[in-house]
């Protein structure tokens, strides 16, 4: 995980550098694909109830974080990942907080969720306590 999270971080401040932070944001934003996926994999719940399943799914099964569903309806759900590798690395890998701070590191990891969520119908907040992070979901208009 430690050289994916380097290799998004690098490409992110190049793609900064060379043509501005909201178009790196928007080389990382892939919620219209995620939502395909979504679709595709849990076909049994409403889009936003899958979106809550499908991401816990796959933060746990694919990628070895542990996420869960605190909360899920389609007026309100709650995702926790747990021990979230991606903040520990920042304090642990000496090599990004001299690259990025850890306002922006979060910016990148908070504005991809937010698209994904976007897509499936969700406003989302974020709230960090220690190395866990909250996402909060309300339901909002799906886009067109």
């Amino acid at each position: 995980m430690e050289q994916v999270i380097t290799e998004k971080v690098y490409f992110y401040l190049r793609l900064k550098e060379e043509k501005g932070k909201e178009e790196a944001l928007t080389w990382f934003r892939n919620g219209q694909g995620y939502k395909l996926n979504v679709e595709a994999w849990m076909p049994y719940f409403t889009l936003r109830k899958s979106f809550v399943v499908f991401a816990a799914w796959v933060e746990n099964r694919y990628w070895g974080q542990k996420m869960v569903i605190e909360a899920l309806s389609d007026a309100r759900s709650v995702l926790v990942f747990k021990d979230h590798e991606m903040l520990r690395l920042y304090d642990v890998a000496g090599h990004l907080r001299p690259k990025i701070s850890l306002e922006e590191y979060k910016e990148l990891f908070e504005d991809q969720w937010r698209d994904r969520a976007r897509w499936a119908g969700w406003d989302v907040q974020f709230a960090y306590d220690g190395y866990d992070t909250r996402m909060i979901l309300k339901a909002a208009a799906f886009p067109s």
